[in-house]
């Protein structure tokens, strides 16, 4: 398998999961129900944290609860009735084992991809990433399905404890619905956009990715992507952040990828020039939906909390392709492996017998 691979089982993956959902979410819909926390806070690291990020806003407005993110190395400190959530698709990063067993929390849950992870021994109550494991190292399909099996959770516990209708249910399913079956057709015609601009995303130096709102979260993961292979300086920026200060570095070595905001037409037309502003100086600026060669032409949704399915797929595609044409194809997680050695970033499993 290849990480082109597990993209392009996304759209399938989608599928399977909102005909499963019940299935998927009945030990968070259950242990929601019983506790009815006031905090949910959502620990992670790496993908599976940009995942929650991308989650949490959609989790907060469905359920009427302040939903946090957490580093797992910046863990703890919880106040009142909390459910933890433990978010690691490959169950063995050291740093959330250790949020775990130091938190001892009484309401928690470990979200995994990988029913044999070290999580899921140490916490009571589990949910399952319906996404299996990536063996290729950068995690695409993984976070595509974290975020999804959140927004379920949300959606089958606010439902069961009459925080929203059946009509309000209905409306939001058909809506993921709509998401899942455009994932494939995005896949495809991201991989045109690469073809596209090889030359250009061949050439980048470094890159930033810039988003508003929800799409900031996006932004987070689309730079992760992009460091983890492409092996350049890349960072995530803010929308109004970026232009107090950071827009100002704007050069010919600064390409871009900029996330147009849903919903908001000025703020849209107001990064479309940043964009515009940006390729005069370095033509390696990128966007989506617009008029130019260089931007995704991507079918959207028009929904702001769907955006993390759409809105990532060039970025990760770029991710899966380009380094192959640079040569550097494995170098990232080559070089994970040789920190993981030294710095036990995933715990060891023994071999089960």
């Amino acid at each position: 398998m290849t990480m082109l691979d597990y993209i392009k089982e996304q759209g399938m993956l989608f599928r399977q999961a909102l005909a499963d959902r019940d299935g998927l979410t009945k030990a968070f819909t259950r242990l929601y129900s019983d506790g009815r926390p006031e905090h949910i806070v959502l620990v992670a690291s790496g993908t599976s944290y940009n995942a929650c990020l991308a989650a949490a806003p959609f989790m907060e407005r469905i359920l009427d609860v302040d939903v946090s993110v957490k580093a797992s190395s910046r863990h703890g400190g919880y106040r009142g009735r909390t459910l933890v959530m433990y978010v690691s698709q490959g169950g063995n990063s050291t740093n959330t084992i250790k949020a775990i067993e130091e938190d001892a929390a009484p309401l928690s849950i470990a979200v995994t991809g990988n029913k044999d992870g070290r999580v899921n021994e140490i916490c009571a109550e589990r949910l399952e990433i319906p996404c299996g494991m990536e063996t290729v190292g950068p995690k695409t399909k993984g976070y595509t399905m974290t975020i999804l099996l959140l927004q379920l959770c949300a959606l089958e516990a606010a439902c069961a404890t009459g925080r929203i209708d059946m009509d309000g249910y209905g409306e939001w399913l058909r809506i993921l619905g709509s998401v899942a079956g455009r994932i494939d057709d995005n896949v495809t015609e991201s991989e045109r956009w690469v073809e596209r601009n090889l030359d250009l995303l061949k050439g980048m130096k470094t890159l930033y990715v810039v988003g508003r709102g929800v799409d900031q979260a996006v932004a987070c993961e689309g730079a992760l992507k992009v460091l983890e292979t492409f092996l350049i300086p890349a960072s995530s920026w803010e929308f109004e952040e970026f232009l107090h200060g950071p827009s100002c570095s704007i050069s010919s070595t600064t390409s871009a990828f900029y996330l147009p905001p849903m919903g908001c037409a000025d703020d849209a037309a107001r990064m479309a020039r940043l964009a515009a502003y940006n390729r005069k100086h370095c033509p390696a600026t990128f966007s989506i939906g617009g008029g130019d060669g260089r931007d995704a032409g991507l079918v959207l949704s028009g929904n702001v909390y769907m955006t993390p399915y759409e809105y990532i797929i060039p970025l990760q595609v770029a991710s899966a392709i380009v380094p192959g044409e640079l040569g550097i194809q494995g170098e990232g997680s080559k070089r994970f492996k040789e920190l993981d050695s030294l710095l036990a970033v995933k715990c060891r499993q023994e071999p089960v017998t």
